[in-house]
């Protein structure tokens, strides 16, 4: 599975712009819809129209839709080109498309979204039957990370908010990414916290938010089912 979140943005070229500072590969461009090859997973760049700006969702893409057994999944639209949407427990949408391009990689960030849940180990098992891997949980199962063709971060939310999506991404050398989007323009600024160092980057009055990530994110080869 290909993860490939996407930024519903009101500055579809400076998201252009920051995607090519990272050297990621443009898939499609276009106007209001681009899609880049990261190191892995993808990212689409929306003109916002019917979302907010800002926003973000996010799809899994598959060579074969009719090879997803999972029973987390139903058809959402039929015909010549079907879409699934995946059944979890207290999650925003999330489809599975079709692989409309071959999958392209370029540069090191890797497609890391956060879905924000009330029920992390519980949706365990949903990505799981999507043949994705679990590559990290916390003690207190209110943190986990299952990886495919990039990694997609569960994280508890409050029973207040409603499910969302947020974009971040990861990267080996913060140091080294900083002073190539530095190079284009961008005004980027290194955050240290307890869990670790983060890159922040504005993009138009947006932000991307880029995680320092083990060498071995890199290293790890993901297939695409």
């Amino acid at each position: 599975m290909i993860i490939r979140p996407i930024i519903h943005t009101a500055h579809p070229n400076a998201w252009k712009d920051f995607m090519l500072a990272c050297g990621a590969v443009p898939i499609v461009e276009g106007d209001s819809w681009s899609v880049y090859g990261l190191g892995r997973g993808r990212l689409g760049v929306e003109l916002a129209d019917h979302e907010p700006p800002g926003s973000v969702s996010l799809s899994l893409e598959s060579e074969r839709l009719d090879k997803v057994g999972s029973p987390y999944v139903r058809v959402a639209q039929p015909g010549d080109h079907p879409d699934l949407t995946v059944l979890g427990y207290d999650l925003p949408e999330l489809l599975i498309h079709n692989l409309e391009y071959e999958p392209v990689r370029g540069g090191k960030l890797l497609a890391t979204p956060l879905l924000l849940t009330t029920k992390v180990k519980d949706n365990i098992p949903v990505f799981e039957s999507l043949g994705m891997e679990v590559r990290m949980i916390s003690d207190s199962e209110n943190y986990a990370e299952v990886e495919g063709d990039g990694t997609i971060a569960l994280h508890v939310r409050d029973e207040n908010e409603a499910p969302r999506i947020d974009l971040s991404f990861g990267h080996p050398d913060l140091d080294e990414l900083a002073e190539h989007v530095r190079v284009a323009g961008f005004n980027p600024y290194i955050v240290t916290e307890d869990y670790g160092r983060s890159l922040r980057v504005p993009v138009g009055d947006e932000q991307a938010w880029v995680n320092e990530t083990p060498a071995d994110h890199e290293d790890h080869v993901a297939t695409t089912m």
